[in-house]
């Protein structure tokens, strides 16, 4: 916005890439706003370009406004509907796995609308609305990876996110303390 030169401005964004995927350490407080389940289940996105919010809204605008709710919903119905994998979730955002025919639809700054996908999913995402924080293009699996945080969003389910990636965090530590325990009987079985 006029603070910072183009050359200084490069510099900010890579570091910002960086910190979206470096994992944060607890602080003793916000514990619950950070901590990542991973989660596999498929839900569909409908991408917004910050340029068609920018030219809809025609002024600066916050994401909680209600015109600017408005605008996002009037974009999201006309937007094209692609199929993600969420790869893992928290209260402050989700990391998408999209193919990577679909990597120059996404861009860092976009808005996503998220709908669900028919059975199979631990939550509805449906009434969060995301900003896409960084595109990962992972070449070689012809995948990108989407980092996305969360517009602010009701309290309520808010508490569902995070008992979600408790869940599913739970889950996933039960099934790798299944797999040890049955490796370790499968070794002292051999040796008797």
């Amino acid at each position: 916005r006029g603070w910072i030169s183009d050359d200084d401005f490069s510099h900010v964004e890579r570091a910002r890439g960086r910190l979206v995927r470096t994992s944060r350490s607890w602080d003793g407080q916000n514990r619950r706003q950070f901590e990542r389940g991973p989660c596999a289940f498929e839900v569909n996105v409908a991408c917004i370009t910050k340029d068609s919010i920018d030219e809809e809204m025609k002024t600066s605008y916050e994401e909680s406004d209600e015109k600017f709710v408005q605008a996002f919903n009037g974009l999201a119905a006309e937007s094209r509907v692609e199929s993600t994998r969420v790869q893992d979730l928290s209260a402050s955002g989700v990391a998408l796995v999209a193919g990577d025919k679909d990597k120059d639809q996404f861009h860092a700054g976009d808005y996503l609308a998220f709908s669900e996908i028919d059975g199979g999913s631990p939550i509805d995402l449906s009434p969060i609305r995301g900003c896409i924080l960084d595109a990962e293009h992972m070449e070689e699996q012809h995948q990108v990876i989407l980092h996305v945080r969360f517009l602010p969003y009701d309290g309520e389910l808010r508490k569902q996110v995070i008992r979600t990636v408790y869940e599913e965090s739970e889950q996933a530590q039960a099934e790798k303390r299944e797999k040890v325990e049955g490796g370790e009987k499968a070794q002292r079985s051999e040796k008797a």
